[in-house]
């Protein structure tokens, strides 16, 4: 039996990445975010990073495809979503600029319907409508402290999920914009830590 492949060690970052995402569309293709403010992108058939966006001065927390056409992407940095077209070379001017969000940003993502969530340190969770460019709906008074996660969910259109460091899930309807259920997590430290909360959402839309 043959011994597992030792994992890849993708350079290309000068401090510590953030954020790594892989495309659904383009099978190897790798992209990540860095505190140096950058964006990296890494074809696992090749040694070195592909490509280097430099995104500004402070750290992108994160970074996530538009669905649908994977050479725009969304990226966070600060309490700022930046979108930007990786086919326009070395000049990265943004295509749109989002400035919603009140406190640092910790996760965004896009769903199928054009929506983009950011979530962030005040416990708020901006819905943000990006075919038509502007704020969609503030979603509040779910978490008491840190918004750390946020997914939409596949099979239900107009649900949210998000994860705090208040040890809480919350379901949400964000066409209304409010809860609709609080999971809450508080277990034995040992068992469970809020911190390191974390929401995946796999391809067959289940929770992880």
């Amino acid at each position: 039996m043959s011994s597992p492949a030792e994992p890849r060690r993708l350079r290309g970052h000068r401090s510590t990445a953030t954020c790594c995402i892989a495309s659904r569309d383009r099978p190897g293709l790798v992209a990540t975010s860095g505190e140096d403010g950058c964006v990296c992108w890494f074809d696992m058939r090749c040694k070195d990073v592909q490509l280097v966006m430099e995104i500004g001065k402070e750290a992108v927390s994160s970074l996530c495809f538009k669905p649908g056409n994977e050479d725009i992407i969304y990226v966070s940095s600060g309490k700022e979503v930046k979108c930007f077209d990786v086919r326009l070379g070395t000049s990265w001017t943004p295509l749109e600029c989002y400035n919603y969000n009140k406190e640092e940003i910790n996760q965004i993502v896009c769903s199928s319907k054009s929506f983009l969530a950011a979530a962030d340190d005040g416990g708020e969770i901006k819905i943000i409508d990006i075919r038509q460019q502007c704020l969609y709906k503030t979603l509040r008074n779910g978490h008491s402290s840190i918004c750390s996660s946020v997914q939409f969910l596949p099979w239900k259109p107009w649900e949210v999920i998000t994860g705090g460091l208040d040890s809480k899930l919350v379901m949400w309807d964000f066409s209304k914009g409010r809860p609709f259920k609080v999971v809450d997590l508080v277990i034995p430290a040992s068992a469970f830590q809020a911190e390191r909360l974390h929401i995946l959402v796999n391809e067959q839309g289940r929770l992880k």
